[in-house]
């Protein structure tokens, strides 16, 4: 008698176990656990978690290859190390910048955006962020020859170095105020209004 009883107990305990969250779901439903309802807010949703992923990640790798390069001391080895961490790094920016371009041209030609629109504002957008970086490191250049000529000492190879360096800076000037007129010209070649 009282293993039946026992038995009778853990049948009921299985079947509450097993039942009850049948009764739970049925009262309410399930909620979807992102707010995105259309396709566009999913794709949105999800390029927002990359981004926050990928883009500390590819400082980090950009970090790394500086402290590589830095502590190298002549080491063929710690070099080739810093060119990968470097090269994932500007992967994993590339990502960054082309994800929303890649969705833009996905949800614009499938809405009866032209292909030409999107492709003038991304090369906008990217070969303007190239002219303010390109900038940024051609001024720091200006200010390494300017360290290493009044650094020089009258050292012939010193001299040389920052004249060097000064060429190689001003021609980075230049290429990155041309990367600022780019994409007009490539509105006028592509025919975008």
């Amino acid at each position: 008698m009282l293993k039946r009883l026992s038995y009778t107990f853990k049948v009921a305990a299985v079947v509450v176990v097993f039942a009850l969250p049948l009764l739970v779901l049925g009262q309410g439903g399930y909620d979807s656990p992102i707010q995105a309802k259309t396709i566009d807010q999913i794709l949105d949703v999800i390029i927002k978690f990359a981004v926050g992923i990928i883009t500390p990640l590819s400082a980090l790798a950009v970090m790394v290859a500086a402290f590589l390069y830095i502590t190298a001391g002549g080491s063929e080895e710690r070099v080739k190390q810093g060119h990968k961490a470097l090269t994932y790094g500007v992967i994993g920016i590339a990502i960054v910048l082309s994800a929303q371009f890649l969705k833009d041209v996905v949800i614009g030609i499938a809405g009866g955006a032209t292909r030409a629109e999107n492709l003038a504002r991304f090369l906008e957008n990217v070969v303007r962020a190239f002219g303010a970086i390109l900038m940024g490191i051609s001024v720091l250049a200006v200010f390494y020859s300017a360290f290493l000529f009044l650094t020089g000492g009258g050292s012939q190879e010193k001299v040389e170095t920052a004249r060097r360096v000064l060429t190689y800076a001003i021609v980075g000037v230049a290429v990155a105020l041309l990367a600022f007129a780019i994409p007009a010209l490539v509105k006028l070649i592509i025919s975008v209004p």
